[in-house]
């Protein structure tokens, strides 16, 4: 009986480069987000994050000159929590260098990436983030830009403790958190980094919880949220009020938002 192929999942934003590779391997089996499920964000984020979750590989492309995948972030940070094979083809000279140190392998070239593919023997890294139940305070992190959130001292009162960035000594330390809250404020750039945490923390289970004041929020990382809001205020209410995310005491949390603010 013939050996199966190895699945490759091929991420990065839509442009065209995707042909060039599957004809490149034929040995190999791609998923490939373009020919995931289009007609809801949904089914969308499903397809492409189980893909992302399930292929032992993972093919993260950023072709040169062309703007860096959103998703592509998440589905890494997915990868990474399953502890998937994740190869990184980046032709930019300006280098996400936090990104690269996620990588198994990383290229300066897509080419490069296929002769890697064609040649060399590998396998899963292992290193799948272990999901843990906290036994003492409620862990949140918190990534938002520095002064553009103001209220949020409060939250560690009540028996909660805030993290961010600068708290987290590996990626394995997202597995003790209990909620994941993300901050995108109007007319800035939506960071990378923390649509990276975004998928590892929809991979792990741990809810998230979104602010994205921009007119137009980003359908998939809507996918991935539990809890999106266009405002500061409910959004630290809600980081304020929260006690646990069981499905009845996180609902009586929404519930007195939806009546405090009449939505």
């Amino acid at each position: 009986m013939a050996e199966a192929k190895k699945r490759i999942y091929l991420a990065g934003s839509f442009y065209n480069f995707r042909e060039r590779i599957i004809s490149a391997l034929p040995d190999f089996d791609f998923a490939n987000p373009i020919t995931h499920r289009q007609n809801s964000i949904a089914q969308l984020v499903e397809d492409d994050m189980k893909a992302a979750e399930e292929c032992p590989v993972m093919l993260a492309c950023f072709p040169k000159g062309k703007s860096r995948g959103t998703m592509t972030y998440a589905e890494i940070g997915a990868a990474r929590a399953k502890g998937n094979y994740i190869i990184i083809a980046d032709e930019n000279e300006q280098q996400d260098y936090d990104i690269n140190k996620i990588a198994d392998v990383k290229f300066g070239k897509i080419d490069d990436a296929i002769e890697f593919l064609k040649n060399a023997t590998y396998e899963k890294s292992g290193n799948e983030i272990v999901k843990k139940i906290s036994d003492d305070n409620f862990r949140i992190f918190l990534t938002t830009t520095p002064g553009y959130i103001k209220g949020l001292e409060k939250i560690v009162q009540n028996g909660k403790k805030i993290f961010t960035f600068k708290d987290m000594e590996s990626v394995e330390d997202f597995g003790r958190m209990d909620l994941t809250a993300v901050h995108f404020p109007r007319g800035l750039k939506r960071n990378r980094h923390a649509i990276f945490v975004m998928g590892m923390s929809y991979s792990l289970g741990t809810p998230i919880c979104m602010l994205d004041e921009n007119p137009i929020i980003y359908p998939p990382l809507a996918g991935l949220a539990r809890r999106i809001f266009t405002q500061k205020e409910p959004f630290i209410d809600y980081l304020n009020m929260i006690q646990s995310q069981k499905i009845d005491d996180e609902a009586k949390v929404m519930y007195q938002l939806f009546e405090k603010y009449k939505s």
